[in-house]
This record gives C-alpha cells, sequence and structure tokens, in this order.
C-alpha cells in the first residue's frame, strides 16, 4: 500500500511541504508512490535529507527556486515541463521558493526498487543525478501517464502501474544515473524460448479475467519482474501490459461476434474496471467503439482492420 511522502528531518520524518491535491496513498496503485501538491508565495525549508529518490514536474504556474546542498548551489525557474531530480540521502542545507506553482512528484521508494528492477534498481538508488529545472519530455510523459491513472481511479489495474515504474526504471539507468551511463549487459539480445513464451501465453489466456501483474508472470520463469519485462519485449516486440490488452481485445472481438453476451458482460469477463474503460481501450486499438465494432460485423459488411496499438 502507498503511503504519503515524506523527508528526513531532526532524526525523524516530516511531510512534504504544500498542499497534497491527488495522490496514490491509499488507492489500489501498485506503481511508485506519485501525488500532486500546490505550493503557494514564499517558502523555505533547512536542514534536510530526501529518503528516496524523487522526481519533481512542475505542471501549473511558476516558481523561483534556490537550492544549497553544500557543495552544490542551484538558482532555477520552476515552470510547467521543468523536472528535477534527487537521489536517497541527498542533504539540503537550505531550499526556498517564490512563487506559487503546483507539481507532481513520484518517490523511487527503497522497499519497491529490488521488488520491481532487480539489480539495475540499485544503481537508481545510490546513483540518481540530481539535477534542477530540466526538461525531458519522456520522462514528462512517463510520470503524467503514471499520474492519469491514479486520477482516474486506477482502472487499468496493477499490471499497467508496474509496467510504468518498469519503464520509469530503465530510462532513469539509461539516463540519469551517475557516474556514467552504465554499460548493457547483453540482456537487449536475450528473449523468452518458445516454450517459455507459450507458458506465459497460456497463464495469460487463462487469467484474463483477473488482474494480471508482471509479478505473477516473471514468477513463472523464476525471472525478476524487470528481467522477465526486457526478455518478453524482445520476444513478442510488446510489453507485458501491452501484450495482455491486445489479447483482451481479441478476446473481445470473439465474443462480441458470438452475440450471446452484453458489452457490460464481456468487459467483465476479460478483467476491465468497466463498460466505460473497455470501450475505451477498444476504439484505441482499433479505431472503432465496441458498438460500431458489432454493427459492421452483423451487418454483413465485415472487412479486415489492422490493429494497431497504442498504449504505452
Amino acid at each position: 500500500m502507498n503511503r504519503k511522502m515524506v523527508l528526513l528531518r531532526d532524526g525523524g520524518e516530516s511531510p512534504f511541504p504544500g498542499v497534497v491535491t491527488h495522490s496514490s496513498a491509499g488507492t489500489s496503485w501498485t506503481g511508485f508512490p506519485i501525488e500532486s501538491r500546490r505550493l503557494s508565495g514564499n517558502g523555505s525549508l533547512e536542514d534536510f535529507a530526501l529518503p528516496a529518490g524523487c522526481l519533481a514536474l512542475c505542471v501549473r504556474g511558476r516558481s523561483r527556486m534556490t537550492l544549497d546542498a553544500g557543495t552544490q548551489k542551484e538558482q532555477f525557474d520552476f515552470v510547467p515541463g521543468r523536472l528535477s531530480t534527487g537521489r536517497p540521502g541527498y542533504e539540503i542545507r537550505q531550499f526556498s521558493w517564490s512563487g506559487e506553482h503546483e507539481l507532481i512528484s513520484v518517490q523511487l521508494s527503497a522497499p519497491r526498487l529490488p521488488l520491481l528492477g532487480g539489480a539495475r534498481a540499485d544503481t537508481i538508488g545510490l546513483n540518481l543525478a540530481v539535477r534542477c529545472g530540466f526538461r525531458d519530455a519522456q520522462l514528462q510523459r512517463l510520470i503524467m501517464l503514471m499520474f492519469a491513472d491514479i486520477r482516474a481511479g486506477c482502472p487499468a489495474g496493477n499490471l499497467y502501474g508496474q509496467s510504468l515504474s518498469l519503464a520509469l526504471i530503465e530510462y532513469l539507468a539509461e539516463r540519469y544515473c551517475e557516474p556514467h551511463r552504465e554499460r548493457r549487459n547483453g540482456t537487449d539480445r536475450m528473449a523468452l524460448s518458445g516454450a517459455q513464451l507459450k507458458l506465459v501465453h497460456d497463464y495469460i489466456l487463462a487469467n484474463l479475467a483477473g488482474d494480471l501483474t508482471v509479478f505473477e508472470m516473471a514468477a513463472l520463469l523464476d525471472l525478476s519482474p524487470n528481467h522477465f519485462t526486457v526478455l518478453f519485449k524482445n520476444a513478442t516486440g510488446h510489453t507485458p501490459h501491452q501484450y495482455v490488452l491486445s489479447e483482451r481485445i481479441m478476446a473481445g472481438r470473439r465474443l462480441m461476434e458470438g452475440g450471446q453476451r452484453s458489452l457490460a458482460e464481456i468487459a467483465l469477463a476479460l478483467g476491465f474496471s468497466s463498460q466505460s474503460h473497455f470501450a475505451t481501450s477498444f476504439r484505441r486499438a482499433t479505431g472503432l467503439t465496441p458498438r460500431q465494432y458489432q454493427e459492421h460485423y452483423s451487418s454483413g459488411r465485415r472487412r479486415t482492420y489492422d490493429f494497431i496499438e497504442q498504449v504505452p
């Protein structure tokens, strides 16, 4: 279960400043803790440290930031699209801001790192670079996808949150770890064997109605979730989340063509959180709503559609 984010001060924990507007705490979100905060006017914090790696993305407003960490001193404008990163244990003498802004923060909480990312997570935990006020469109997109899901009530299920967190680990490890970008260990050339892929595929088909997770699929092959995700994508060209969604969409087509179930029943049978979630996912994948697909199929004017994955 996620909890609210904290800072380390005076030998104990203190809350982050500002007013929380949305949070993964208390939700079913299984990725890294994430929340949005609104900070107004002028403020300052002194003598504190980060308990875990942290990402911050400005989404609204404008503030002038000043950071004093002893050997590192920074002044920068925090405006929408600007990011900052910090590593665990990073001690800050003073941090101040002037101006109202809203930010989204993601905490790479230590207990989740080994579970999600295996050995690569240790590199992120220890060596995440400290950077202030930079831009990175891909990192911004990953954070916004995570935030959008918790704001919507986590309709995409556990697998989606885990997949985004794994993608975040991979991206940070490649671009924001010190002292140097870590060398690939040959994993990119490895993939699941045919037998392994069949085992996972059969498990997915048998559990489409459930809330499938990366942890469960990786455990079938005695692999870490991060290692499994890389090998799975090398074998299929898709992330586990994309693959499961594709199988659910194909199963949905077959059930609609059978004409024996309502759309609400089909959504439930395929593990979607609601009929609306099924309809949205189906339209993104096919370009048609479920009802439009039914009409085309039942009218006898069935044609071949190219199904395009548009999920992260």
